[in-house]
């Protein structure tokens, strides 16, 4: 019987991550959605100091493809559930690193005591409800407008940009159009490696226009 394409693209993102010692999978999907978008890395890759934060961090993949990919980058990650060891994440530098356990959708005195206040370059998002069946595009779709918010009212710099999942929905195109008002431009791209059949899409702005 002959191999479903989708399946062996799915084994190779397994393997690569393995290979790379990557701790998920998903890495492979940030590493991919980078390829997809060059202009994101090579604007951040200039030399200076940059600032990332990784919304739903855990258990901290993007975290070492951020500090893989961006070798002068402040990275910052937020998540429900505690990092215990940075230092056993291959590729992240824990004197440029920090995670913080928090609910994203209370944590503006947080971000504010970090002094996160539009001077961040890129902000990532891979943050995923419980999923329970039948409200599973709805409660992405509120994680993806809070972190849509927060990067554009609150953190981003002028020409940062945003990586954001969400399950795809009759609300995604509204997003979408948001998200084109706010940056030079906004698309939606699933990379090879999201499982097939999954609904699991992801919004790409570059540019932020302040």
């Amino acid at each position: 019987m002959a191999k479903n394409p989708r399946m062996a693209v799915l084994d190779f993102a397994s393997r690569e991550a393995k290979r790379s010692q990557y701790c998920s999978r998903a890495a492979v999907k940030l590493e991919q959605l980078l390829l997809k978008f060059p202009k994101v890395l090579s604007s951040l890759q200039k030399g200076k100091v940059v600032k990332c934060v990784d919304l739903g961090c855990h258990p901290g993949s993007w975290l070492q493809v951020l500090s893989r990919k961006i070798k002068k980058a402040e990275i910052y990650g937020f998540d429900l559930n505690e990092i215990e060891s940075l230092e056993s994440l291959k590729y992240v530098d824990v004197h440029r690193t920090r995670t913080f356990q928090c609910d994203v959708f209370e944590s503006d005195e947080l971000m504010n005591s970090l002094q996160l206040d539009k001077n961040v370059n890129l902000l990532t998002s891979d943050m995923m409800a419980k999923t329970t069946g039948q409200n599973d595009a709805s409660a992405s779709h509120e994680l993806a407008v809070r972190a849509f918010e927060l990067a554009t009212k609150d953190l981003l710099a002028k020409d940062a940009h945003f990586v954001c999942k969400i399950f795809e929905s009759e609300e995604t195109r509204a997003l979408k159009m948001e998200a084109k008002k706010a940056f030079a431009s906004a698309s939606l791209f699933r990379p090879d490696a999201v499982r097939k059949g999954s609904r699991e899409i992801y919004m790409v702005g570059v540019g932020f226009k302040g």
